[in-house]
């Protein structure tokens, strides 16, 4: 693995995902990103590393998110939250329905939030690059 838990909360100062959980969230996190360089990320170094790993972390966090909306709309787990406001507090639930988990929109909506992350961090590594060199 690229990223363990002590880079996650010491490092990228993480704290959305528990470390029990962790392992779980950053292996999918992992496998997208290799999946969006073609398998270049796990051969980086340099700075180039660390802005990898901290993509990672962000992916894993928004894999949390996503799995507890699942869950949400299958009848499982907690709700989430949308937002919230402080003034005559205020909270907002994100409620996907069971049948919007199960559509090829979701899916594609989901991929383009996990897509995003990773061009954010990765447009100027060249990890992102799909010609010949």
């Amino acid at each position: 693995m690229i990223v363990d838990f002590t880079y996650y909360t010491e490092v990228f100062e993480g704290t959305a995902i528990n470390e029990e959980n962790f392992n779980h969230y950053s292996k999918k996190a992992e496998r997208f990103v290799n999946y969006a360089t073609c398998n270049q990320a796990h051969k980086t170094s340099g700075n180039v590393l660390e802005t990898v790993k901290e993509c990672i972390c962000e992916i894993a966090e928004q894999y949390q998110i996503i799995e507890k909306s699942e869950k949400q709309a299958l009848g499982e787990g907690e709700k989430v939250i949308s937002s919230e406001s402080v003034g005559s507090w205020s909270v907002s639930y994100d409620t996907p329905t069971k049948a919007d988990v199960n559509t090829s929109e979701y899916t594609t909506e989901k991929n383009k939030r996990l897509y995003s992350i990773v061009k954010e961090h990765l447009a100027f590594t060249g990890l992102l690059y799909r010609g010949v060199s």
